[in-house]
């Protein structure tokens, strides 16, 4: 298939081409050149396309909805053959992003054959009624849609006239080509159907004249001073690439320091856009623009703002804010900034920074982490304060790039308040003189405030006295001497030791010895000066008026003096003197005579013998006792003390344990001075009484009862004693040596628990048997209900309270009320069956509850029988059978609820208490009721009841 494209003149369909060649083959044979002219036969096939023209540049303007339509030229159809364009539907696309005009019709029509070999068109798709050579067809935005109804019988030429076409949007620019659409069911021979298959005619976009730039590329954020291309567009109005624009373009910025690429003048090559690499640094900080103007048109510009300009990596920091000058121990704060190679504020920085500082007892904030908030900065407020005074520095440093680093150098840091005190110089001084100092001035943190002894006042401890800076003491040892100016104090040492030797004195230990030459004592002398102080380190002599041995002398180290004494075997008293130069004193020792122990009394106790503070006391007799002697009667048997009455006499208070070992035992008496004397046998420790049980082993509170106790070395004299208050031993009889019959009260309000029973012989032996006997707690009565019953009563009262046991007894005091049977529910309440005589007296009964253990209480307001009734008539006294009336009863004590009772075949009805001694009753006897004299009896709520003999008579 050939398609023509030459737009300048109307192309001649191929039958035209035919007739035009038999025309000119007649000619050729008149002429006689037949041979010369004939063409070859050529056999043809096949529809030739001519495509619409017009459409190959479209003003970009003319697109949208409200745009206007550029006109097409024809789109011809030639058929080489008849019969080529087959029948159907043949729809006519515009490109995408072209639109068909729809205002007006495309006239559709067959050229060519004539009569009956035409094509027979239709516009309806969908029929062909109303078929002709031509028709106009109204085309849809994207398609032109003809129906063929009858194929050519003859070649023939179909053409599509007053077609127009414009852009759907103005922008982008689009282009493409017209084409049968690929639902078309009509096969035109030769043409290929769909976008891409035979071009039914070119349409394309072409753009205006610029009418402004567009500036982009930029990277935002934005390093400060780096290099970035920027790309300038040339813009027409519908804002597509003005591919012609050849203007100069000039560039400015908000930015000062940029540096911006030279004025450009657009070529061919450009075609509307150019790329200015690494044209553009930015260097000032913050939201920076880049603007492009045409140098002819200023009108034609265009910007690309919003550039975010940041700083670039820090290389350095600035570490400031802290005052100069400053006093020592100021908190002040510091800034530290993060500033790249620019001096701009790295506000990217999130390095972790470390403080350091000349002053080597600065207080600095911690290590720390910029974080995004910080944008490169951050003060650490109240965060620094120096303490040493002079010039001082402060350094921040990049805990990973010390590279990174800054300081504040050159702070002037002076000496705060006056804090405390520095005395000097210390010294020893002997005891009674003294020693002068001075103060220099110190703030909190060591520095030097100069001298300030004139300001200070000096004191001195732990005694002595100071005049002005000039201080002494009479006690030797370490002593403290403070300065105080204000509230600032400081102290230095002043150690004060002992004058010459003033004085000694001496003590001999024990002071008595017994005179056998072979006891000893130690005799001390202890050496002072004139103010009392001890003086260690002198040549010190002990000497004896008679005959005892003294050793070598000792020198203890703290001013005292000792020596070994060994005793003669003379007795009497001796003089001990020490001496130290020209100061002496002495001492009296004096040596006894022989120990001797001859007897004690009682010379016997029992196990567990005790006797409170003093214990038992036992008089131990013999000689040679002195102050301090002490009496030991061997295991199981502690002295608490010993009394001294005389050379002869002792007093030795004892405890007997109770497991200490029956039989006799020796007795020592030791002397002070370690003498010891014994007595062989003198002393006997006797079985002690132990109790090992109680029968029955409790007790209610309130109660009295015989217990059995059983034990071991009881006799006639062993007493029984409860410890505490509310319980008492009444007798004790002794049944055999394992057995007594005791007998034991409690107090109504002894507590409850466990008690502890001592047994005691006379011998003071004793034993305790913990917690063998119980008090229970007694029951207690609260309230009875019913609480009261009337005379003749029999009723099931309940009893509430506490501590209630099985087999529980409730009795009544006086006569005439009697408990028949008690029924224990709980702990807390009882149900007891109570009879109430006919003639009990009205009035309150004591109510007492006793448990099985004897352990009781009474209730004097839970009780109380009333008065019961009382019938003197009723009338009528003669009732007939087979009749019904009201009766009346007369009496006394009547209550409210009462009933009346008149024997059988006698109803009572409507008993209604007129008052305490009347009431009245409808009574029906019945027909067959036996005849004669009726009891009445009248019965009130409580159970109380009264019955009158005769009362009445049924007739």
């Amino acid at each position: 298939m050939s398609t023509r494209t030459d737009t300048s003149r109307r192309p001649l369909g191929r039958a035209a081409v035919r007739r035009l060649a038999a025309a000119l083959l007649s000619v050729a044979v008149l002429a006689g050149m037949i041979g010369v002219l004939a063409p070859a036969a050529v056999a043809a096939v096949g529809v030739t396309v001519t495509p619409a023209n017009g459409g190959s540049s479209i003003n970009d303007t003319t697109g949208g909805p409200s745009g206007t339509y550029t006109t097409l030229g024809n789109i011809v159809f030639d058929e080489s053959n008849a019969g080529e364009i087959g029948l159907g539907t043949l729809v006519v696309s515009a490109p995408s992003g072209f639109q068909w005009r729809t205002t007006t019709t495309v006239h559709v029509a067959q050229s060519g054959p004539s009569g009956g070999n035409t094509l027979q068109l239709t516009g309806n798709p969908a029929s062909c009624s109303g078929q002709a050579n031509s028709v106009d067809v109204t085309p849809t935005s994207s398609a032109i849609t003809v129906r063929v109804c009858r194929a050519s019988k003859q070649s023939a030429l179909l053409t599509f006239s007053n077609l127009a076409v414009r852009p759907a949007a103005q922008t982008p620019l689009t282009s493409g080509s017209i084409y049968l659409d690929s639902s078309s069911t009509s096969t035109v021979q030769g043409v290929t159907k769909g976008p891409g298959g035979t071009n039914l005619g070119d349409l394309t976009m072409a753009p205006t004249a610029a009418t402004h730039l567009r500036v982009a590329g930029l990277p935002s954020p934005y390093t400060t001073n780096s290099a970035a291309g920027v790309t300038v567009t040339a813009l027409d109005a519908p804002g597509n690439t003005a591919s012609s624009y050849r203007g100069a373009v000039h560039f400015t910025s908000s930015d000062a320091a940029a540096t911006l690429p030279a004025n450009y003048t657009f070529t061919a090559g450009d075609a509307g856009a150019h790329t200015f690499a690494n044209g553009v640094t930015l260097r000032t900080l913050g939201s920076q623009t880049v603007t492009a103007t045409d140098t002819v048109s200023s009108s034609i510009n265009g910007s690309q703002s919003g550039i975010s300009v940041t700083a670039a990596a820090a290389a350095t920091l600035v570490v400031g804010g802290i005052t100069s000058p400053t006093t020592a121990g100021t908190a002040m704060s510091v800034t530290v900034t993060a500033r790249d190679a620019y001096g701009n504020t790295a506000t990217g920085y999130r390095g972790s920074i470390h403080f350091t500082s000349s002053d080597a007892a600065a207080d600095l904030p911690g290590d720390y982490s910029f974080t995004a908030g910080d944008n490169g900065s951050h003060t650490f407020s109240g965060a620094v304060a120096l303490k040493t005074a002079g010039s001082r520095s402060v350094t921040a440093t990049d805990t990973a790039s010390s590279s990174i680093s800054g300081s504040q150098s050159g702070i002037s840091v002076t000496g705060a308040a006056l804090d405390h005190l520095i005395l000097s110089p210390a010294a020893t001084i002997a005891a009674g003189s003294s020693h002068g100092y001075t103060a220099q001035g110190r703030d909190a943190y060591g520095n030097d405030l100069g001298d300030v002894t004139a300001s200070t006042t000096f004191t001195i401890a732990p005694d002595g006295s100071c005049t002005g800076a000039s201080c002494g003491a009479t006690s030797a040892g370490p002593h403290t001497v403070t300065g105080t100016s204000g509230a600032a104090t400081g102290s230095a040492g002043l150690q004060v030791v002992p004058d010459v030797a003033a004085g000694v004195t001496v003590t001999v230990d024990p002071a008595s010895l017994r005179a056998d030459g072979s006891a000893t004592a130690i005799a001390t002398a202890t050496v002072t000066d004139a103010y009392g102080n001890h003086r260690p380190g002198d040549t010190v002599t002990i000497t004896s008026s008679g005959d005892v041995a003294i050793a070598a002398v000792i020198d203890n180290g703290d001013g005292t003096y000792s020596a070994t004494i060994t005793a003669s075997v003379t007795a009497g008293d001796e003089t001990i003197t020490a001496s130290d130069g020209d100061a002496s004193g002495t001492a009296v020792l004096h040596e006894d005579p022989s120990l001797s122990v001859t007897s004690v009394g009682p010379a016997s106790r029992g196990q567990g013998a005790n006797g409170g503070a003093w214990g038992q006391s036992i008089t131990v007799v013999g000689d040679g006792f002195v102050a301090g002697s002490d009496v030991d009667f061997g295991p199981g048997i502690t002295t608490k003390f010993t009394t001294f009455v005389d050379a002869g006499h002792l007093v030795a208070h004892i405890v007997v344990a109770g497991d200490a070992t029956v039989g006799s035992r020796d007795v020592i008496v030791t002397n002070p001075t370690g003498a010891a004397a014994a007595c062989a046998g003198c002393f006997t420790v006797n079985a002690g009484p132990s109790l090992a049980s109680i029968s029955p082993n409790g007790i209610g509170a309130g109660g009295v009862r015989t217990v059995t106790m059983t034990g071991a070395n009881f006799d006639a004299s062993t007493r029984v004693t409860i410890p505490g208050t509310g319980v008492a031993v009444t007798s004790v009889t002794l049944v055999d040596a394992t057995h007594l019959s005791v007998g034991i009260s409690t107090a109504a309000a002894a507590a409850a628990g466990p008690r502890d029973v001592v047994v005691t012989n006379a011998d003071a032996g004793s034993g305790t048997c913990s917690g063998c006997l119980t008090v229970t707690p007694p029951p207690t009565v609260t309230s009875m209900t019913p609480s009261t019953l009337g005379p003749g009563a029999l009723r099931t009262v309940t009893v509430n309270g506490a501590n209630f046991a099985n087999g529980v007894k409730v009795s009544f005091a006086g006569s005439g009320a009697a408990a028949t049977a008690v029924t224990v529910v709980s702990d807390s309440q009882l149900q007891v069956t109570v009879s109430v005589a006919s003639n009990a007296a009205a009035g309150p009964r004591t109510v007492t509850v006793t448990n099985p253990d004897l352990g009781k209480s009474a209730c004097t307001t839970c009780f109380s029988v009333s008065a019961g009734p009382q019938l003197t008539s009723v009338s009528p006294g003669v009732l007939a059978r087979g009749s019904s009336r009201t009766v009346t009863v007369d009496g006394a004590n009547f209550a409210s609820g009462a009933t009346l009772a008149l024997g059988g075949g006698i109803t009572v009805t409507a008993v209604n208490v007129v008052d305490p001694t009347r009431l009245t009753a409808t009574v029906t006897v019945a027909a067959t009721a036996a005849t004669g004299t009726r009891a009445a009896t009248v019965t009130n709520p409580d159970g109380g009841k009264a019955t009158l003999s005769g009362a009445l008579t049924v007739s």
